[in-house]
């Protein structure tokens, strides 16, 4: 799958995902359908995404491989 070739759990990469519909977060908060962060785990078909939440927080995100539209690399930390 092209998700494999693309994405990377090292992470000094930050990328941003465009996703079918917004993603409801475990505490209930609605992310809308552009999400960014890096990647922490890859599965089959899910990706765990570590995102801000807020200024000094930061959420572990599951996103299913199906909901993604699109993907881009963002940055590379040193």
């Amino acid at each position: 799958m092209l998700f494999d070739e693309v994405i990377t759990n090292d992470p000094r990469y930050t990328y941003k995902f465009i996703l079918t519909q917004p993603i409801r977060l475990t505490n209930g908060a609605v992310r809308s359908a552009t999400v960014r962060g890096s990647v922490r785990e890859k599965g089959d078909d899910f990706i765990k995404l570590r995102i801000r939440n807020g200024r000094d927080h930061q959420t572990d995100l599951i996103i299913p491989k199906a909901s993604i539209l699109y993907i881009e690399q963002t940055w590379l930390r040193e």
